[in-house]
């Protein structure tokens, strides 16, 4: 039977044509075009500027390094989100002010936190055989709570406290960039800490999760010669295109489920199925839909997730490859996966990592040594149940600024409950796949094993949405509407 696949993008990394054209000036200009146009497709309103980065460190890959830190530094200035909206609705509402204006009170914070990060970066590298060397991301992560603590309930000064939450908001931005960093700690030569800058919150996009990794990885991943530059971009060219199938999959999904207009075309008849947010509300009040129709709501709602968090974070590895990082995909397949612990690898690989390296290998390599298969539960239970759940308190810090510290935990039952439940299914999925072999037949790996862990992560995604301010009843509410059964 031939292995031969139709292939929407052609895998344009694999010409020798192409790998050879690309490695001249000429090629490069050629694919900085047609990423150029990449992006324009995908509505970028910044490609101008991102193409002009790209096109430094393609033709002057001998400075990759400074070019990266610059362009991150320039991408900081002009179009990083750091929700400089929130701070300025809370202090509003605490009737808070600041004695400076807004723009020399944010830029100060931002330099700040950008020199907190550099000297603790540097204390740790000089600190040698003492607790903090040893446990660096532990202690800014205590710290950095301790630090919430006395923002919510310490009676400071209004214009002291400004600047404090103003200092958290962004420390909590970089603070697993600047976990990554600690971990390069023990490097020779390792990178200085302003090439290490380079990685905070990149030119090339991400989140509070660091794509892709630090930069240690970087170092692993840079291209180290013309031949692999040019593999990569091309690579990063396939991806993005095969972003904009995707995202053209989404539109249309949009359509004619939810009804809303792609590329102005709007359907005169759709589906019409609410949005989950709409669900939750109507089972709050008493009012739920009908079963069939939250079903539809559940399903919907995780094929959405999985489209839009494919496409943004295709996007953003395909800008990285272009800038000569041969980075892996943060979602790949998904739909393949066979075990419930695979689909956690493939869907959000990057959150993944986070939660592995700073979560699971510590307490892997500290606790249970005796019991191997304890040791393997508890360690994932650290990183997808523990890990998991700080990485969210820290992003949605307006809860905290909003409700202290303590009210925000009780806010955040719904979560922990999803962490503890996504961190033992985990578990239990790991140690089942130790201690049987996996079956090889088709019908199994091809159909039943994804239907089923499909079927698990979408109905416990409805845990895992962002804060709409509900408890855990109105959730189990829903799901036993799914089922015809009413909660009393």
């Amino acid at each position: 039977m031939s292995n031969t696949r139709i292939r929407i993008i052609p895998a344009i990394d694999e010409s020798p044509v192409l790998v050879q054209l690309a490695q001249h000036a000429g090629g490069k200009a050629l694919l900085l075009a047609v990423f150029a146009f990449g992006l324009h497709l995908h509505d970028s309103r910044s490609w101008q500027e991102l193409v002009l980065i790209l096109a430094a460190m393609s033709f002057w890959p001998q400075y990759r390094r400074p070019l990266l830190t610059a362009g991150t530094l320039y991408w900081l200035s002009q179009h990083t989100n750091l929700k400089w909206g929130l701070l300025r609705n809370v202090f509003d509402a605490k009737g808070l002010a600041i004695t400076t204006s807004w723009s020399v009170y944010s830029i100060s914070i931002v330099v700040t936190t950008i020199l907190f990060c550099a000297m603790y970066y540097y204390l740790v590298k000089r600190s040698r055989d003492t607790w903090l060397y040893r446990r660096p991301v532990a202690t800014l992560l205590v710290s950095y709570i301790l630090l919430l603590t006395i923002a919510s309930h310490a009676p400071l000064p209004a214009t002291q406290q400004a600047y404090l939450w103003g200092f958290l908001i962004i420390l909590g931005h970089y603070i697993w960039y600047l976990a990554y960093s600690l971990q390069d700690r023990n490097a020779v030569p390792g990178t200085k800490f302003i090439y290490q800058l380079g990685h905070y919150q990149p030119f090339w996009g991400g989140s509070n999760t660091p794509f892709p990794k630090g930069a240690a990885y970087l170092r692993k991943i840079e291209a180290k010669n013309a031949e692999e530059l040019a593999v990569s971009q091309l690579k990063g060219i396939k991806l993005l295109y095969w972003a904009f199938v995707l995202s053209i999959v989404l539109g249309i999904f949009n359509m004619v489920v939810y009804g809303r207009p792609f590329y102005n075309l709007a359907l005169p008849d759709h589906l019409a199925i609410p949005y989950i947010n709409d669900a939750l509300a109507h089972t709050r009040s008493g009012d739920p839909y009908d079963w069939y129709i939250n079903w539809g709501v559940l399903l919907a709602n995780f094929i959405k997730s999985m489209l839009t968090l494919s496409v943004w974070g295709h996007i953003i590895i395909a800008t990285c490859r272009m800038a000569g990082f041969k980075a892996l995909r943060n979602t790949c397949s998904p739909l393949r996966s066979r075990t419930i612990a695979e689909f956690w690898n493939r869907y959000y690989y990057y959150f993944k990592e986070l939660l592995v390296e700073f979560f699971f290998y510590p307490t892997y390599l500290r606790y249970f040594k005796t019991r191997p298969r304890l040791r393997v539960f508890m360690a994932t239970m650290a990183a997808a149940g523990l890990g998991n759940m700080l990485y969210h308190f820290f992003r949605d810090i307006h809860i905290i600024m909003g409700l202290g510290i303590w009210g925000a935990l009780k806010a955040f039952q719904v979560y922990i409950f999803y962490a503890l439940l996504l961190g033992t299914a985990i578990g239990l999925s790991q140690l089942r796949n130790q201690k049987r072999k996996q079956s090889t037949h088709w019908f199994r790996t091809r159909i039943t094993a994804p239907i089923t862990v499909l079927g698990f992560y979408c109905i416990t995604h409805i845990f895992g949405l962002p804060y709409p301010g509900y408890g855990l009843d109105v959730y189990f509410q829903f799901l036993m509407n799914m089922v015809n059964v009413g909660v009393i």
